[in-house]
């Protein structure tokens, strides 16, 4: 009973957008220091979160983390997305039964074969890198330029 309620508790995590988290098995952010004002900040979503939504909480981690070292604005450098395709197969299973039962008083033996040819499920999922520059004032230098306090407070990351 114990494996069955692991089961169902599981297949419905897999079934769950990405979580604003940092990076685990169901998907999340990460950074890496460039250098004092500058990071590579990744988003990463499961079969569950669309690209869109992987984009705002990558520029919400970028907002996030802009704020947490004391600055103001962040300017992305440069971007990339992908898209994975990845594929779920659950194998060709071959099943029997065996009844027994009595039918107008003669004893009947039944057998029963099921087979399930089984079945691939093919998904995408997203992933957004950005090279930000940390910013104390808007620079309008050629970049995209964002205010950080704008962006925590108009993206939802519940």
């Amino acid at each position: 009973m114990k494996m069955i309620s692991l089961f169902f508790c599981l297949l419905m995590l897999s079934a769950c957008a990405t979580p604003y988290q940092p990076l685990g098995m169901q998907g999340g952010y990460s950074q890496v220091q460039l250098n004092d004002d500058a990071y590579q900040v990744t988003f990463v979503g499961n079969q569950s979160t669309s690209q869109g939504r992987v984009h705002d909480l990558l520029l919400y981690r970028c907002a996030e983390l802009t704020r947490q070292r004391g600055y103001e604005y962040f300017s992305i450098i440069d971007s990339a997305q992908r898209q994975h395709e990845e594929q779920d197969v659950t194998p060709m299973t071959i099943s029997s039964t065996d009844s027994t039962g009595v039918d107008h008083g003669v004893k009947e033996k039944n057998k029963q074969i099921v087979v399930d040819p089984g079945h691939t499920n093919t998904y995408d999922s997203y992933e957004e890198t950005a090279t930000i520059k940390l910013l104390h004032e808007d620079t309008g230098k050629g970049h995209s330029v964002f205010k950080a306090q704008n962006i925590l407070n108009s993206v939802a990351i519940s």
